[in-house]
């Protein structure tokens, strides 16, 4: 299982960032993002979990930590069963659990920088942005993301 949390050290890096690389090989993601033939989005077989690059990352104002030309903008975390890409069953940053509801992610973190429609909120946590997405019904968590913030996160005032 790979480690989220350590997953998550790496946003704002390149694969160019060799510690960055090293991870990903050992976590058995062969795949790296290509200029030429796109496939900015990679899913690490069966673990729920996606990652996003972006090209061009100062172009949309995300910091880019490392030399590279294009950076690990965000991963997003699907808790409910994917056939295609499996669920992601480890541990969640913050103290947050899988089993959480909307209520128990704001009592754990406060209340969001900003609310979109009854699904879905969003934090500035440690210099990140993290969306988290509930179900209609019963308002658990089914998803949530965490991405390096960019400019539409400011314009939207989710950042400083």
């Amino acid at each position: 299982m790979m480690d989220l949390q350590e997953l998550i050290k790496f946003l704002g890096y390149t694969t160019a960032y060799e510690p960055f690389d090293t991870f990903l090989h050992k976590n058995g993601v062969k795949k790296r993002p290509n200029l030429e033939f796109g496939g900015f989005l990679i899913f690490p077989k069966k673990t729920g979990l996606a990652l996003e690059f972006t090209p061009n990352a100062e172009k949309y104002g995300i910091l880019k930590k490392c030399e590279g030309s294009i950076t690990f903008r965000r991963v997003e975390c699907n808790l409910l069963e994917d056939e295609d890409h499996g669920r992601y069953s480890g541990i969640l940053p913050w103290s947050l659990n899988l089993k959480m509801n909307r209520d128990g992610v704001r009592t754990a973190l406060g209340m969001p920088q900003l609310s979109l429609e009854d699904r879905c909120d969003k934090f500035f946590l440690d210099g990140l942005i993290a969306s988290f997405i509930y179900t209609n019904k019963t308002i658990q968590l089914s998803r949530f993301d965490i991405a390096m913030p960019n400019t539409k996160d400011l314009e939207m005032g989710l950042c400083p």
